[in-house]
């Protein structure tokens, strides 16, 4: 059988016409990462690809909330009001700000997902983002969503609770590095008590190259499946208005998988291996340049925390195996610190967001999240190469004023029709969002057994002739509309999706008949969630 996804607490997403200009969120604070307020559009320079652009419109976002929350200390007895769900309005700048928060579970163990929950509790409760449009995600091998656009507080702490709760992936994840440096000592002192007289580096280091190999491989799997997660994401809120802050939690996200561990046999035998030597990943970089290209493209900034930050070092715990200890332990965390935060660091960097690090409380780093989300600079320009559909460098600078800094997202793809209405179908179909403006009604015919142990089902997409603009042709006076469907099972990943075009002659002698249109759709049986777009 198949059902409708129902709209979700009145939230919606509409647009009408195609985008001119490139919106362009910018944030400025100075050398001590305080916020800066009163800049003008002549303090700004845009360049694209390089080349500077003219800024078609400025505007300082929410700067006077912002003041009165630097000037004014906080009233205890006084909460925050919640913001309403009003309909998003065509000015960038009036949008709604939604949040994201995405529990990486292959790369977050559940002692930090513990530890900051509780911060996330504190920061929903302050009323700075209004539940509705607070979406939390947990990714294992697959995404799931524990909460969605429309829930109310109730609703976000229940799926909180389910977080806390649920498996131990990313524990399994440090569990492997941790086994594989103590593999590494264990194997160096097997080496020198069974070769007394040789070079222990001539038998070590192949040996522990196949260690290193083994486990930069499988951590190269691991992070291809955050990032295509992480895609997917970005692009199925390509169809939600405005500001998107994702906050994405994990321990670790290494672009460099084992490059960290040569150091551990490198502090053996200094001076061997080469890097070069060992049949290690490649260099993910264009894994992660192309996940935060899609963010890019879909106006998504990432601010990425690791929840571990201050605590002991985990590998002492595999260095304490082995009596022979090496030197150099310093150096070797040193390594392992900084590939494990590489990719979150880049992520951030890219979308205009910040990584956060070495930190036990995030209560204050949640509190500028939530004003940066309705606090920042609106630029916009037209781009200059007419729509080539392509995807672009943005670099915004601040004329004469080297002290300050300039944060925003380093690109965006310039969209065609086809690509945004798929935007806003994948958006429907997974977060529940979607508007109606061609007042389409559904309906199906009677199923019947196809091929492959398939169901038909007639699907029928009814639209008044009124909200359709018919063109005059040689042939008549025509409307041509094109209908995009998309299913899925609630509990599965898979999407079906299927596309047709009508080329439809204007009724004569009716008063505004329902055009009714037929796609014919073959799925396995099961439940489906339906979206379905029309565009005229």
């Amino acid at each position: 059988s198949s059902t409708a996804q129902q709209d979700v607490a009145d939230v919606g997403f509409g647009e009408v016409v195609d985008v001119q200009l490139v919106n362009v969120e910018a944030w400025v604070t100075d050398s001590k990462g305080n916020p800066v307020l009163g800049l003008t559009a002549d303090d700004f320079e845009i360049l694209e690809d390089g080349k500077p652009v003219q800024i078609s419109y400025f505007s300082e976002v929410g700067a006077e909330k912002l003041r009165t929350i630097v000037t004014t200390p906080p009233q205890e007895d006084k909460v925050p009001p919640p913001f309403t769900l009003e309909p998003p309005k065509q000015d960038p700048n009036l949008s709604p700000a939604y949040l994201v928060l995405y529990f990486d579970q292959i790369h977050l163990t559940v002692a930090s997902r513990k530890a900051v929950i509780k911060d996330i509790r504190d920061f929903l409760d302050s009323g700075t983002v209004d539940p509705g449009r607070v979406l939390i995600l947990r990714q294992e091998g697959d995404l799931y969503t524990e909460a969605n656009f429309g829930s109310d507080r109730v609703d976000l702490e229940m799926a909180l609770e389910r977080i806390v709760k649920s498996g131990t992936a990313g524990t399994i994840t440090q569990q492997e590095k941790r086994l594989t440096v103590g593999r590494l000592n264990f194997l160096w002192e097997e080496v020198i008590n069974s070769n007394p007289r040789t070079d222990p580096c001539d038998v070590y280091l192949p040996r522990a190259a196949v260690e290193i190999v083994t486990y930069s491989r499988q951590v190269a799997d691991w992070v291809q499946v955050s990032l295509e997660n992480l895609n997917n994401m970005a692009a199925f809120l390509g169809g939600v208005p405005g500001v998107k802050t994702l906050i994405y939690f994990a321990d670790s996200l290494e672009m460099t998988p084992g490059r960290d561990l040569l150091r551990v046999i490198q502090e053996r035998c200094p001076g061997r291996p080469e890097t070069q030597q060992y049949n290690l990943p490649d260099v993910m970089n264009r894994f992660f340049l192309a996940m935060t290209q899609s963010a890019n493209a879909n106006r998504v900034t990432f601010y990425t925390i690791q929840p571990n930050g201050l605590r002991s070092d985990f590998l002492s715990s595999a260095e304490a195996r082995g009596s022979n200890n090496f030197t150099g332990t310093a150096q070797v965390t040193g390594a392992i610190r900084e590939s494990q935060r590489s990719g979150m660091s880049f992520v951030a960097a890219e979308t205009g967001g910040q990584a956060i690090f070495n930190k036990n409380s995030f209560r204050d780093d949640f509190v500028r999240i939530g004003q940066e989300m309705t606090t920042y600079y609106s630029l916009a320009y037209e781009p200059p190469h007419g729509g080539d559909r392509g995807d672009h460098e943005i670099k915004v600078r601040i004329k004469g004023k080297d002290n300050l800094r300039v944060r925003h997202r380093r690109g965006y793809r310039d969209k065609g029709p086809d690509e945004r209405l798929n935007d806003r179908l994948f958006t429907s179909l997974y977060l529940g969002l979607g508007d109606n403006p061609l007042d389409a009604r559904l309906g199906a015919g009677g199923m019947q057994t196809a091929e492959n142990k398939k169901l038909a089902i007639p699907l029928h997409v009814m639209v008044p002739a009124s909200k359709i603009t018919f063109m005059p042709l040689e042939s008549g006076t025509v409307a041509n509309v094109t209908i995009e469907v998309a299913a899925k099972d609630p509990d599965k990943f898979k999407i079906f999706k299927t596309r047709s075009s009508y080329q439809i002659p204007e009724p004569t002698g009716e008063d505004d008949p329902l055009i009714d249109m037929v796609l014919n759709l073959e799925l396995e049986p099961g439940r489906y969630v339906l979206a379905v777009a029309v565009r005229d």
